[in-house]
C-alpha cells in the first residue's frame, strides 16, 4: 500500500458539481503532484444525486477515497473526524467542497513546514465572492508580513497578535496528522458554530512550534450567498445554539491561558448583529443567551486599536453586547437601525519640497507592516532611509499586493485606505496594479488640473480592457486617466472642476462598453474646444481615421442626437445620450461643409478653429504616430507629453522652458531617487542611488520612487534622460 506524506480531508454535502470540479482541477494541478496526496472526500448526508455525481468525479483516481457517511449531525465537524480517522498522510489539510487550493500550496507549505519543524503551519486565504455586495469575514494579520516565514516557539507565545484575526479557520492551515492523532484532537461534533475555532483552541494548546507565512496564498475561498456570515435572520433555536457554541470555544480558550479578550469581543459583537436582527427571539430566549454569556463579556476590556479592529469597532465590540447581549430588555427599547453601521475619515493633502515628502510618507505610515519592520519612527535622514530600505521591484511587491486585492488585507504599505488601483499594461499582455490612495490621487489631480486649467478640453480617458474590475477589498481598478479624472470631478477640494466637452458621467461608467464614439459625438457637436487630451498618442492617430471614414454617419448623428455606429447602447448610457445628445443641425451643417472639403490640408483646426493643442503620453512609438497624426493636426498644433505616468502615479507634468517642452518632476507627489544608467545591471544591494540635486542634465538614470500610496524605493524600470537639475527641479525627457 502505498505511504503518502500528504492527505486532504473533504466534507463534501450536496455541493454545486460543476463548482466541486474547481476543487477538483485545483487538487490535480499541485506542483507537488497530485499522485502524491491521498484525498479523502466524505459525502456527508448527500442526496443520491450527489452522492452519484461525486463517485463519478472521483473513483477513476487510485489516490482518492471517497467514502458515503449518513449520521443525524448538520455540520462540517461529523464529516472532519471521519475523514481523520480514515487518512494516512503524515500532514493534513481540509479542502471544503466549493473551494480550491492554489497550485503551489502543498510544495510550498510541507517544505517549509520540514524545515522548521512546525506541527501547524498557517497560510492565507484569498475569498471570492458569488454575490459582490455580500461582506465576507477574512482573516487579516497582526504579524509582520514583510517576513516571509514567522516560526513561533510555545515559549514565546505572542498571543495578541495570534489570536486576534487568523486563529478561526482550519481551511487555511497544514497539520502534522501525527501531532493530532498523539493528542486525540477531534472536531467537537456538538458545536453548530464556530467548531474550527474550537479545533483550533485546542490545537494550539498543544503545540510546541507553529509557522506563520504571511504573504503566502494557499487556498481560494469562494462564499455563497447562503453562506453563514451572510444571512441576517436566524432562528432562535440556532442563536441558542450558537451561543452555547461559543462558551465551548471561550472555554477551551481560557483553560489554555490564551489571551481571549479579542476572540471573545469580536465573537460577541458577530453574534449581537444576529441578535439583532432576529424578529422572532422572544425575551426569555434573549435572558437565556445573556445568562450563558454575561461570565464571558463581563471578563473583556477594552480593545487597542489595530488594522483588525479600528477605534470605530474598537467602541462596538465593548459597546454593543453590553447594550444587545447583557441588557436585552433596555436594547429593545432603544433599538437603533445605525448601531452597527461603520464609517470613515477624510484626509489632508499633500506638502513641501522632496525631502519633506520623504517625511510626511514614513511619519503616516509608522503603523503599517512595513512602517513597523524597518521602523519607519527611527529613520531622521534620507541617509538612513537608504540604508534601512532595500531597493525594490514588482516582483517583490507582488506578494504584499496580493494581500489587499485577493484577501482583502489592511494597513500592509500604507496606513490609508486604497480608493482604487491603477492598472497598466506589462510584457506578454499581462497587467500590473497598482494602489492609489486618496491623498495620492490628490496629488495626482492637481498635476493634470494644471493642463486643464483655464482651457475647454476634449478629454478622452482609456478604460480598463474588458470593463471595471472589483478586487476583494471591495476596490476598483481602471487606468490612471480615469482614476485622475474621477478625484478632479469628485473629491479634489480647491481644484476648480475641468471644462470638457463630455458629461461627466460618460467618464465614469462601470459599462463594458466602448464610449470612444460617444466622446468623439460631444466633441464634435463643441464647436469651442481649444485642446485634445488622449492618453496615447496613437488612439489620436485612430480618432481622425475614424472621423475620415466615418464622418457622413457621424454628422448624422449630431443633426438627429441619436448613436447609430457600433453596439447598442447599455440603458444607461442610453438614458445619458437620451438627455444629453440633442439635435444639432446647425452644428452638423457646418461640420459637412468642412469634411466635404476634404482632408488633404490639416483638419483639425477647421473642425475646431480655437484648437491651440494635443497632449498625449510618450510611448515607444510616439514619434511614428506623431508623424502619422501631422497629416491631420497641420503644424501649428504640437502634440506635447501631458504627464508622465509610472507604476500608478503620475510623476512628471509638461513643462515649457528654455529647453523647450519637456516634463518636470513633482517633488510633492513623490520622493525620488535615481539610478545612473551604467549601475542599472548591478545587483541591488551594490547599486548607489543619487537624489535629485545630484543628478546631472545630459545624463540617463532609472527613477526609483517612493510614493504615499506604499511604494517604498521602487524601481520604476523607466529611464529618463536628465534636461535640467536644480535643486528641486528636474526636467527630464523619456
Amino acid at each position: 500500500m502505498k505511504h503518502y506524506e500528504v492527505s486532504v480531508v473533504t466534507p463534501f454535502h450536496n455541493v454545486d458539481l460543476d463548482v466541486f470540479k474547481t476543487g477538483i482541477e485545483s487538487m490535480k494541478a499541485q506542483t507537488y503532484g497530485f499522485e502524491n496526496i491521498e484525498w479523502v472526500v466524505v459525502a456527508h448526508n448527500c442526496d443520491p444525486e450527489h452522492k452519484e455525481g461525486v463517485h463519478a468525479l472521483l473513483d477513476e483516481y487510485p489516490n482518492v477515497v471517497v467514502k458515503d457517511l449518513e449520521n443525524d449531525r448538520h455540520t462540517p465537524s461529523s464529516p472532519r473526524n471521519y475523514g481523520l480517522s480514515v487518512a494516512t498522510g503524515d500532514y493534513v489539510g481540509f479542502l471544503d467542497g466549493d473551494d480550491s487550493f492554489t497550485p503551489e500550496c502543498f510544495a510550498t507549505v510541507i517544505e517549509a513546514m520540514k524545515r522548521n519543524k512546525a506541527q501547524v503551519a498557517t497560510f492565507r486565504r484569498e475569498y471570492e465572492l458569488e454575490n459582490s455586495d455580500d461582506v465576507p469575514v477574512t482573516e487579516l494579520m497582526l504579524w509582520d508580513q514583510i517576513e516571509k516565514e514567522i516560526v513561533v516557539d510555545k515559549e514565546h507565545w505572542d498571543d495578541v497578535k495570534m489570536f486576534s484575526g487568523t486563529c478561526g479557520f482550519v481551511t487555511s492551515r497544514i497539520y502534522d496528522r501525527r501531532f493530532l492523532a498523539k493528542n486525540d484532537l477531534k472536531f467537537d461534533e456538538s458545536v453548530l458554530f464556530a467548531e474550527d475555532f474550537l479545533f483550533n483552541l485546542q490545537v494550539y494548546g498543544h503545540l510546541e512550534r507553529v509557522l506563520y507565512l504571511p504573504q503566502f496564498i494557499g487556498y481560494h475561498y469562494f462564499i455563497n450567498g447562503g453562506s453563514l456570515v451572510q444571512s441576517g435572520e436566524k432562528s432562535p433555536e440556532t442563536l441558542i445554539a450558537y451561543a452555547k457554541g461559543y462558551t465551548k470555544v471561550f472555554d477551551a480558550g481560557l483553560k489554555y491561558g490564551f489571551y481571549m479578550n479579542s476572540i471573545i469581543s469580536r465573537n460577541m459583537l458577530f453574534l449581537s448583529r444576529f441578535l439583532a436582527a432576529s424578529e422572532s427571539l422572544t425575551m426569555e430566549q434573549r435572558f437565556m443567551i445573556r445568562d450563558l454569556l454575561a461570565p464571558y463579556i463581563n471578563k473583556t476590556t477594552m480593545m487597542e486599536p489595530s488594522k483588525v479592529c479600528s477605534m470605530k469597532m474598537v467602541k462596538e465590540c465593548y459597546d454593543i453586547p453590553r447594550s444587545v447581549i447583557l441588557h436585552p430588555e433596555e436594547w429593545i427599547k432603544s433599538k437603533d437601525d445605525g448601531l452597527l453601521c461603520s464609517d470613515s475619515e477624510a484626509v489632508d493633502a499633500l506638502s513641501g519640497d522632496n525631502r519633506i515628502t520623504l517625511a510626511r510618507i514614513l511619519e503616516r505610515n509608522q503603523q503599517t507592516d512595513m512602517g513597523r519592520h524597518y521602523a519607519f519612527w527611527n529613520i531622521q535622514t534620507v541617509k538612513n532611509y537608504r540604508k534601512a530600505l532595500p531597493l525594490t521591484d514588482y516582483a517583490g511587491f507582488e506578494p504584499l499586493l496580493k494581500l489587499t486585492t485577493r484577501i482583502g488585507e489592511s494597513n500592509v504599505f500604507t496606513a490609508e485606505e486604497i480608493a482604487s488601483y491603477v492598472e497598466e499594461e506589462a510584457a506578454e499582455g499581462k497587467h500590473r496594479v497598482f494602489p492609489l490612495t486618496r491623498r495620492h490621487a490628490r496629488g495626482n489631480a492637481r498635476a493634470f488640473a494644471m493642463i486643464l486649467k483655464g482651457h475647454r478640453s476634449i478629454l478622452l480617458p482609456d478604460k480598463v480592457k474588458g470593463g471595471v474590475r472589483k478586487y476583494n477589498d471591495a476596490v476598483y481598478a481602471n487606468t490612471m486617466a480615469v482614476a485622475v479624472t474621477a478625484e478632479l470631478f469628485y473629491n479634489a477640494q480647491g481644484i476648480v472642476a475641468p471644462s470638457v466637452t463630455s458629461p461627466e458621467a460618460l467618464y465614469f461608467s462601470q459599462e463594458d462598453y466602448d464610449t470612444r464614439y460617444l466622446h468623439l459625438l460631444y466633441a464634435l457637436r463643441d464647436e469651442k474646444a481649444d485642446q485634445l487630451i488622449q492618453p496615447k498618442c496613437r488612439w489620436t492617430l485612430h480618432l481622425f481615421e475614424f472621423m475620415e471614414q466615418n464622418w457622413k454617419a457621424l454628422c448624422d448623428d449630431i443633426e438627429k442626437g441619436t448613436v447609430s455606429m457600433g453596439e447598442p447602447l447599455p440603458e444607461s448610457l442610453a438614458i445619458l445620450a437620451e438627455r444629453t445628445l440633442t439635435p444639432a443641425p446647425e452644428r452638423a451643417a457646418a461640420l459637412r461643409k468642412v469634411f466635404a472639403e476634404g482632408f488633404d490640408t490639416p483638419i483639425a483646426q477647421r473642425i475646431w478653429k480655437n484648437l491651440r493643442g494635443v497632449y498625449t503620453n510618450r510611448g515607444e512609438d510616439r514619434d511614428a504616430y506623431e508623424r502619422l497624426t501631422s497629416r491631420y493636426l497641420g503644424k501649428e498644433i504640437p502634440c506635447r507629453d501631458m504627464y508622465f505616468e509610472t507604476s500608478g502615479t503620475i510623476v512628471g507634468r509638461g513643462h515649457l522652458s528654455g529647453e523647450g517642452y519637456t516634463l518636470k518632476l513633482l517633488p510633492q507627489v513623490a520622493f525620488y531617487e535615481f539610478i545612473p544608467e551604467a549601475e542599472c545591471e548591478k545587483a541591488a544591494e551594490e547599486i548607489s542611488t543619487l537624489l535629485m540635486y545630484e543628478v546631472r542634465a545630459g545624463e540617463r538614470y532609472e527613477l526609483v520612487i517612493t510614493t504615499d500610496a506604499g511604494l517604498y524605493r521602487y524601481r520604476t524600470g523607466r529611464m529618463i534622460t536628465v534636461t535640467e537639475a536644480k535643486g528641486d527641479t528636474v526636467c527630464f525627457t523619456y
